[in-house]
């Protein structure tokens, strides 16, 4: 966490931040982005960055950006099993 604060602290208003939600860690650090801050989590939120919709075998990545909603992929087409693997992806997004 201490390498990320670092790499927040060295942002421009020009640059990205991409923070899991579901992590209390990087959460704290959301107040620190100087520039676009890109929130992902598992569960849908309503900030800007990736998500997963749906349920079971219908489950989606999807990206909400500039107010627009994006179906990226099934998340059974991932080819890497487990939730760690997903908020990768989602990261990735």
């Amino acid at each position: 966490i201490a390498a990320k604060a670092n790499l927040l602290r060295a942002q421009s208003t020009g640059d990205w931040t991409v923070l899991n939600l579901e992590n209390d860690a990087t959460l704290s650090l959301m107040a620190a982005a100087r520039g676009r801050l890109l929130r992902f989590g598992r569960a849908p939120h309503p900030y800007e960055g990736a998500y997963v919709e749906g349920e079971g075998t219908s489950r989606r990545l999807m990206v909400r950006l500039d107010g627009a909603e994006l179906s990226v992929m099934p998340v059974a087409d991932l080819p890497l099993p487990g939730e760690h693997n997903l908020e990768n992806a989602l990261a990735a997004c």
